[in-house]
């Protein structure tokens, strides 16, 4: 093994906190730890270790380690969290369906970096109803899915899915529309696929379907398993790489079912397994999420239930010094990917151009530039 290869080994293991610090001791490292394959290789290594963000209807938000307490509070430009990939959050500054274009912003940050991005706005368009972020196959590339229209209420008009891409950095119309998702935050992104909640025909506050997108703009419809509880209270969860639900059951208040799609064409869906919440009714739990081989359930105050999948053992966390009402939570890997100006982009680019032997040496600094 090379020293660079020991040195990154290391200084991968380190806090982006710590990071950023070490990228100020000298040229050599400040260019090591901005290079594209360090910032995968620290990527790869904080994934081993992932821990959850958690956004609480007092306009704050922490990063939460459940071995301890309260990690680390953070300041977001909005009061609307809607995701978490790659070491990135989206945010909206929106509460309400519709929001007046003048007003509403979309941004997407680093926590760990403090870097942020404000998406353009989408000309023509008063009003976004809901959100959904795709996560592509490399680790900066993402596309942001929006619902637009202009009237004031969305049975008075067909909407129109945009989507940016953070490659192209624009917006890009898809279709037009004649329903939108339920929820902005009850929405997951798995192997490039966006899935929302769709309003049930007979019952508007419970899914009736569930909506996808996948990376070329293509709309997926896929039933809900037919022998599960549905109720408003239904969660998506990426289980094992696939789309999952947790649902309640019949048997217990406490109880929860979880259902794995193994065929989206067919709406094929398994019941993995059943179990029983401690202490609270399912009906209490408000944001529910995974990482790795556990279930995080957070009560609407100050509770937060971690259910270990292999061992199907719980911790309970109880965060005694902070009794505000949980409104989202996801898994987060604290990451140094880039928003602007991305060294891996110009990477990319230039491994590209090397490949296709279409290049001059002008094309190097004009890439690198």
């Amino acid at each position: 093994m090379e020293v660079e290869d020991i040195v990154c080994n290391i200084l991968s293991r380190l806090p982006v906190k710590s990071l950023m610090i070490c990228k100020s001791v000298c040229k050599y490292w400040r260019g090591l730890i901005s290079s594209p394959g360090f910032i995968r290789l620290q990527l790869n290594k904080s994934r081993e270790n992932p821990r959850y963000i958690a956004h609480h209807s007092a306009w704050d938000t922490h990063l939460l380690k459940f071995d301890e307490d309260i990690f680390e509070k953070i300041p977001f430009p909005g009061n609307n969290m809607i995701c978490s990939f790659n070491g990135l959050i989206c945010w909206t500054n929106y509460f309400h369906r519709h929001q007046p274009d003048t007003s509403l912003k979309i941004h997407i940050c680093n926590p760990a970096t403090r870097e942020v991005l404000l998406l353009p706005k989408v000309p023509h368009y008063k009003h976004l109803a809901r959100i959904g972020v795709a996560v592509g196959s490399k680790i900066n590339e993402y596309k942001v899915y929006g619902f637009f229209g202009n009237a004031s209420k969305s049975h008075d008009e067909h909407w129109v899915c945009k989507a940016y891409s953070s490659m192209t950095k624009s917006w890009k119309g898809i279709c037009h529309v004649s329903e939108i998702p339920m929820s902005s935050s009850k929405h997951i992104s798995i192997n490039g696929i966006v899935y929302w909640f769709m309003r049930s025909k007979r019952n508007a506050s419970i899914p009736g379907s569930i909506l996808g997108i996948d990376w070329e703009g293509n709309f997926i419809r896929i039933s809900l398993p037919r022998e599960a509880i549905i109720t408003k209270d239904l969660f998506f969860v990426d289980f094992e790489g696939c789309l999952s639900l947790v649902s309640s059951t019949k048997a217990c208040i406490r109880g929860f079912d979880i259902w794995v799609l193994k065929d989206g064409n067919e709406s094929i869906w398994v019941k993995k397994f059943t179990d029983t919440i401690p202490i609270i009714e399912f009906r209490r739990v408000l944001p529910v999420s995974a990482r790795k081989n556990e279930i995080l359930f957070a009560h609407k105050k100050n509770l937060c239930l971690v259910y270990g999948v292999n061992n199907k053992t719980w911790r309970v966390n109880w965060l005694d010094n902070y009794r505000r009402c949980f409104r989202s939570a996801f898994a987060f890997t604290e990451s140094l990917v880039p928003l602007v100006n991305s060294l891996i982009d110009k990477y990319d680019k230039l491994k590209k151009a090397i490949s296709n032997h279409r290049y001059h040496v002008g094309d190097f600094f004009a890439i690198l530039s």
